[in-house]
């Protein structure tokens, strides 16, 4: 199973997420915002899978953090999903230059969501 960084300020958010992948028998790595998900990430060198983030979150935005990991030299960056109440079209174009593969709108359906993961981590 895949180990995973979840990127939440919310930490009812950011625990639920962690638990529907836990349940599904993954492992999670949380963080609190961009900042310390870069941290985490550089921590675990090279071990994560799948980033999965909130945009909207104090010291460091989801997006901020997909731009920051790119320019991380000699590291592959896994791929990024963005979990979000946002549904901008600016914001999803910058997402998606900066590696976010998929846009993920919350509530999320706990079932959909984790086929996703899964999708994304058998890729």
């Amino acid at each position: 199973m895949g180990k995973i960084l979840v990127v939440d300020d919310s930490a009812s958010a950011r625990s639920e997420i962690c638990k529907h992948l836990e349940d599904a028998g993954h492992t999670t790595i949380p963080a609190g915002n961009g900042s310390l998900g870069i941290e985490a990430f550089q921590q675990q060198s090279g071990n994560i899978q799948l980033i999965i983030s909130d945009i909207n979150m104090p010291v460091m935005d989801g997006i901020t953090m997909a731009e920051e990991l790119q320019k991380l030299e000699n590291r592959k960056i896994p791929p990024i999903i963005i979990v979000t109440t946002e549904s901008d079209k600016a914001l999803k174009d910058r997402g998606k230059k900066a590696g976010v593969l998929v846009w993920v709108i919350k509530p999320i359906n706990p079932t959909s969501f984790l086929t996703v993961v899964e999708k994304i981590l058998n890729m």
